[in-house]
Formats: C-alpha cells, sequence, structure tokens
C-alpha cells in the first residue's frame, strides 16, 4: 500500500459526526440523498482518543479533463469559520451548513480512480457505514450521496480498508 493512501485508510473504524460546507445544498433523491459544495469538510472522531479530525475534499482538473479527488487530513475544519467548544463531545462549533447521519461507525474505506503516467488518482471516495454509504466523487463541486444502495462505480479500486 502506498504512503499517500495511509490518510484515507486511518479513518476505518472512526466515526462520522458530519459534513459540513458554506454553502452545502441537500437534495432528497429516491436513492437517498444529494449533498453538493465546492468544499466540503467532514468531521470524523477517533474511538481511543475521542478526538476530531477532518477531511477537506479538493478536487482539481487535470490537462486532459479528468476529475481528481483528494481527502486533505486537517486537525480544524479550516477554511470554515468556526470556535473552540468547551464541551467534552466536541471540538469545534462550526458555522456554515451540516448534515449527519445515525450509525455512523466508518466500516470501510475504498477509493476509486484511474492510472495515469504510472500514477494513481481519485475520482470517488465511498465510505461505508452501518446501514449506508457515503459516496463523495470528484468535480468542480462536490457531490456527496448518502444511500443505502451498493455503489456502482465505474472507475478502478485504488485503495481499500477491506480484508
Amino acid at each position: 500500500m502506498k504512503l499517500e493512501w495511509e490518510g484515507i485508510k486511518s479513518i476505518k473504524d472512526s466515526l462520522l459526526i458530519g459534513i459540513y460546507a458554506n454553502p452545502l445544498h441537500i437534495n432528497k433523491s429516491s436513492k437517498g440523498f444529494k449533498l453538493h459544495s465546492a468544499e466540503p469538510i467532514l468531521e470524523y472522531r477517533d474511538f481511543n482518543s475521542n478526538e476530531s479530525r477532518y477531511w477537506r475534499f479538493d478536487c482539481i482538473e487535470d490537462n486532459q479533463g479528468d476529475d481528481i479527488i483528494t481527502p486533505i487530513v486537517q486537525k480544524t475544519p479550516q477554511p470554515l469559520q468556526y470556535e473552540l467548544a468547551e464541551a467534552s463531545h466536541q471540538n469545534h462549533i462550526i458555522m456554515g451548513s451540516s448534515f449527519s447521519v445515525q450509525n455512523n461507525w466508518i466500516k470501510q474505506v475504498s477509493g476509486y480512480g484511474f492510472k495515469k503516467n504510472n500514477k494513481e488518482f481519485l475520482s470517488a471516495i465511498v465510505l461505508e457505514l452501518d446501514e449506508l454509504y457515503i459516496i463523495a466523487n470528484a468535480g468542480e463541486v462536490v457531490e456527496i450521496n448518502v444511500t443505502d444502495k451498493d455503489p456502482e462505480l465505474i472507475d478502478d479500486l485504488i485503495v481499500t480498508t477491506a480484508d
């Protein structure tokens, strides 16, 4: 496993606390929910330390028009506005729109994408929870699908925490 994918794998067995953005557009569809934002922030909490960490989804389009998504691991929800929280169950108070789910244990993480010039790039990241899938798709605006349906992705599996 490449060292660059260790940050993606480290979210496994954490709790998904929420998805934040300013603005975060949420639409109900027949398959679940679709969230859209230019730069969403995903908060997750480690079981052992109870400390929150964040993924900022960074997306670019390469010269050939392929969309690439990279989760950037951070200790704060920047660039969103936030304040430090004094509650033991919460690290930050985030100013912005939010979305959360129940049964939020992250059982598995997978990254799908493509290979180009002997390098691997991600176009989608899938979090498998107890009863749901959270699928973040690269694009000028990141689309996050929340569904109970097994995702059908066309790109190759690049990284996974599956045994």
